[in-house]
């Protein structure tokens, strides 16, 4: 009987003892070298464009469909003196003004992918550049009453907050976007007869808003870092003010007038996603 006992101790230290050489064996196989002398490497994670990012941006803004606009206006009485202004010198309409200038700032923003669509929200704030003079002539034979009419634009700064839908194909994105735009613009004009030694001027400066749409491509050459080239087209509307006289004129003989504010924009950037 005690022999059997002894026996089955042994057997039983035996087998776990064998048990453990082939695990301890088992992990050192995984870790040799392959029949082949290569290692396997860890899979590479898949690249996806979902995060927050922010970065940085420079362009130039451009825009050739902008305006001032001329007409009697004020009071009915205004309207109805001012028409002089009109009369002794052909004062135009429309003055049209050529916008250009740098633009630059950054931005901060949030993709979300699905699949190939690429989801996002993005908000720029951009100093600018951007700024219009114009200058019309209005010749008369009698040259007391040839008119000289000034007009002039300018947009110190550029923000806007946009929606962005994209394709992406890997590490390439292209895509589209649209909201809201605002910045503070300025408006001057001004009108003035220098042989009757009558002007009238006015000037004003506000903050307005409008919309922007546009789009771009986007390609990173990191799982971080990112470029992109884009364009946008912005509309911040019409602003209404008054001409109002300087000399000559009397104080009841103004003009209204209207100043345009919309352009295009291209711009590069580099973003940094965490």
């Amino acid at each position: 009987m005690l022999g059997a006992i002894v026996i089955r101790s042994v057997r039983n230290r035996v087998l776990v003892a064998a048990g453990g050489l082939l695990a301890a064996t088992a992990l050192q196989a995984a870790d040799l070298p392959s029949r082949n002398g290569s290692v396997l490497a860890p899979v590479a994670p898949v690249f996806t464009w979902t995060g927050f990012y922010v970065g940085a941006h420079a362009g130039y803004g451009f825009g050739d469909d902008n305006s001032h606009r001329l007409a009697p206006g004020g009071s009915p009485a205004s309207i109805a003196n001012a028409t002089i202004g009109f009369a002794i010198g052909s004062i135009p309409s429309r003055i049209n003004q050529n916008n250009k200038g740098l633009i630059g700032g950054g931005q901060i923003g949030y993709n979300y992918q699905i699949g190939s669509v690429v989801l996002g929200a993005e908000a720029d704030l951009s100093y600018s550049d951007v700024s219009s003079k114009a200058i019309v002539e209005t010749p008369e034979d009698d040259l007391r009453f040839a008119g000289v009419h000034r007009a002039s634009s300018s947009l110190d700064w550029l923000g806007t907050a946009r929606l962005r839908l994209g394709f992406a194909v890997d590490r390439f994105l292209i895509f589209a976007t649209g909201g809201v735009a605002f910045g503070n613009v300025n408006h001057s004009a001004s009108v003035s007869y220098r042989g009757v030694g009558r002007s009238l001027a006015g000037s004003t400066s506000s903050f307005e808003t409008g919309w922007t749409v546009g789009g771009g491509v986007e390609y990173a050459f990191t799982n971080n870092v990112s470029v992109k080239a884009e364009y946008l087209y912005y509309d911040l509307g019409r602003k209404n003010y008054f001409l109002r006289a300087v000399s000559g004129f009397t104080p009841d003989q103004v003009l209204s007038a209207k100043g345009e504010m919309s352009g295009n924009v291209v711009r590069a950037g580099v973003n940094y996603r965490f």
